[in-house]
């Protein structure tokens, strides 16, 4: 994650997939809230809401919306960049 012109800017790895860029992210508070991806006709919207503790981000919820709809909910983890999982 960096900050570039003003705008976060954020790679991500999903368990899946290969390596991409986050389509939107912002920070609120201690919450790095993250568009993994945006709906399409044939997906839904996929968000994550991770919580800064320190150097580490923490679980928080994957949204897939289909409009004002959330169709599932998951909880994500993460590690402190640059450190094996």
């Amino acid at each position: 994650m960096l900050e570039r012109e003003g705008a976060l800017q954020i790679r991500i790895q999903p368990r899946g997939g290969t390596v991409r860029h986050a389509v939107t992210a912002k920070v609120e508070g201690t919450h790095l809230l993250i568009t993994v991806s945006s709906a399409t006709a044939a997906q839904p919207e996929v968000k994550w809401d991770l919580t800064a503790s320190g150097a580490k981000l923490s679980k928080g919820p994957q949204d897939r919306r289909c409009g004002e709809r959330t169709i599932g909910s998951r909880p994500r983890a993460g590690i402190e960049a640059g450190r094996p999982g």
